[in-house]
């Protein structure tokens, strides 16, 4: 077994096709298949199912992949420790976060700390919130950014914000002519859900559930960015965090529909890092620099004083 093997493996579940796994791994189909059916040998166990060029990952295939990615998490981690060359005065602080928070959130929160910091290197490691806790604890990363609430005794968790999120569809969709509607009118338009926020899709479906109202799931996508672009090509309607969606609703590539709630719809980002750090100096540069931009910036769903109140 080779750290190629379990690129592939992950490759292949996020494609669930061999031709394009293969294309983004610059090797031929057969190799890649044969390559598979190694790892299968090897491991005694069936990986993925096969029906012409479409494949499944079965339920071994997925319960080694989640083991081997935190695996190469690590491995990774090290590598680049020991690349670095003898004598470097960097400060390192890996940061770790979910997709939608990596994407839209950190730039404007910690960018400019990156810039103004040269000598220091941060990278930044996008997973679930289960994996950016696993990233913690694998000391793959220092700080994490999740949705949502977290309990550990280990952690400490210091709400930053809360953000609303936005029921959206294309500008010429029939219910964007109304000045309010009902979550009971949602109950036949397809509905588009990002499966890798997981909280934020219980937090829909519950709603849904809430009211008596059955949800019609059309499709279920792996990136807020995904389930935006089908939304935009007229495939469905989406809750998407308002910053996702923001410029193309300016752009009036898309629309806020006007659904009317007993309370909105939220969610809360809470940065995260295991106890044995408090008081490490890098951390708290971050720290101060992050209540900073909190107390200043331009967004107004940010609330004062949160970083003084860490939770465990």
């Amino acid at each position: 077994m080779n750290v190629f093997h379990l690129d592939m493996l992950a490759c292949l579940m996020e494609h669930g096709s061999l031709s394009r796994a293969a294309k983004e791994l610059g090797v031929s189909q057969p190799a890649l298949t044969m390559r598979m059916k190694t790892l299968e040998n090897e491991l005694g166990v069936q990986l993925v199912s096969r029906s012409g060029n479409q494949l499944t990952v079965t339920a071994a295939g997925i319960a080694f992949n989640e083991r081997a990615q935190r695996s190469l998490r690590v491995l990774k981690e090290g590598l680049d420790l020991i690349s670095e060359p003898q004598g470097c005065m960097k400060v390192r602080l890996s940061v770790a976060g979910t997709p939608t928070l990596v994407t839209y959130f950190l730039p404007p929160l910690i960018g400019d700390f990156i810039r103004n910091r040269p000598n220091w290197d941060i990278p930044l490691h996008t997973g679930s919130t289960r994996e950016v806790m696993e990233m913690l604890f694998d000391q793959v990363a220092q700080v994490g950014f999740i949705n949502g609430h977290l309990e550990h005794p280990d952690l400490i968790i210091l709400p930053i914000c809360t953000y609303p999120f936005r029921l959206v569809a294309q500008p010429d969709h029939p219910l964007a002519k109304y000045a309010r509607i009902h979550i009971f009118d949602l109950k036949h338009e397809p509905l588009l859900i990002n499966v890798n926020e997981s909280y934020s899709s219980y937090m829909i479906r519950y709603m849904f559930r809430e009211h008596g109202v059955l949800m019609n799931v059309a499709m279920e996508l792996n990136h807020s960015d995904s389930v935006k672009r089908m939304v935009m090509a007229g495939n469905g309607i989406a809750f998407l965090p308002s910053s996702v969606v923001q410029k193309e609703i300016e752009a009036a590539k898309l629309t806020a529909l006007p659904l009317q709630l007993n309370r909105p719809l939220t969610r809360e980002i809470n940065l995260i890092f295991r106890k044995a750090l408090i008081g490490h100096p890098s951390l708290e540069e971050l720290l101060k620099h992050i209540e900073l931009t909190s107390l200043n910036t331009p967004w107004p769903q940010f609330r004062e004083g949160h970083l003084d109140e860490p939770s465990g």
